[in-house]
């Protein structure tokens, strides 16, 4: 079976499935790195420093929510323009995703320095 035409010969909850495991794999990376952060902090037995993780873990998931929606929205909206030699649309596509990223991590920043 060719790569390319993933949706047009499978089922497509089979190739949707086939192609959101990259995303799963990487939010449970994610998930697996905070514990360990949060391991790693408890060892200090400072129950402050503990909680100060723990709230952040859910700050930290959004942000790589964020990311990957731009980044592997972004790479499929491209990819899309790159096969129907649309360079234009490319050129727009990563503009869009550099400057939307940029944007949601400095807003990030301000909300979180202003808590």
């Amino acid at each position: 079976m060719n790569e390319n035409e993933l949706m047009g010969s499978m089922k497509v909850s089979k190739a949707v499935a086939k192609m959101a495991i990259p995303s799963v794999i990487s939010s449970l990376v994610t998930v697996v790195y905070n514990m360990a952060d949060t391991f790693f902090v408890g060892q200090t037995g400072d129950p402050l420093q503990v909680a100060a993780v723990s709230l952040t873990n859910p700050i930290f998931i959004l942000l790589m929510a964020f990311a990957n929606m731009f980044g592997m929205g972004g790479s499929a909206v491209a990819s899309m323009a790159m096969g129907e030699k649309n360079e234009k649309r490319v050129k727009n596509t990563s503009a869009f995703v550099t400057y939307a990223s940029l944007i949601v991590g400095i807003l990030f920043a301000l909300i979180l320095i202003s808590l």
